[in-house]
């Protein structure tokens, strides 16, 4: 945000610009979530309609606040951990593991992003391939924490608190 004071704009104009931009990435993972679980057209057009025109949906995205970018950080997170399910691929788990370390350090409540990721990391594993799983899991940790350790220092750097 520094960068649009730097540049003179509005913060708030910015601010609706960059709700609506993810307002409509959130209907498109939607949308691609959607895709890919039903069969039917019409339900999907339903499901797309929902989304964009419910009132607990939009009420968020009219306000500057964090609930819209988290949203879309689950949903992102969500489309990419059932992409690394079926993949197993070390571009999946990185994808992963990043937006699992945006949501922890945009809220808190991210952590449980980091958790559920690393759940399906560790037990859908085969007995031979546990040394993967292991590898697998304390990259994505690795990834997942450290950011959010490294603000949490710096929080308390600064107020003495978390």
């Amino acid at each position: 945000m520094a960068v649009f004071l730097l540049v003179k704009l509005d913060l708030l104009g910015v601010m609706v610009v960059v709700n609506i931009i993810i307002f409509v990435a959130t209907i498109c993972v939607s949308a691609k979530l959607f895709n890919q679980f039903i069969q039917s057209k019409i339900l999907v057009i339903l499901g797309i309609f929902a989304v964009s025109t419910a009132p607990v949906l939009l009420e968020n995205y009219k306000m500057a606040w964090t609930e819209p970018l988290f949203i879309l950080l689950l949903l992102l997170f969500i489309y990419f951990l059932l992409e690394y399910l079926k993949e197993k691929s070390w571009k999946c788990l990185l994808i992963i593991s990043v937006i699992s370390t945006l949501a922890c350090v945009q809220r808190y409540i991210g952590v449980t992003l980091v958790l559920i990721g690393l759940f399906f990391i560790i037990f859908p594993f085969e007995r031979q391939q546990y040394k993967r799983v292991i590898k697998y899991g304390f990259v994505y940790l690795t990834v997942a924490l450290v950011p959010l350790v490294v603000w949490l220092g710096r929080n308390y750097y600064l107020t003495d608190s978390f």
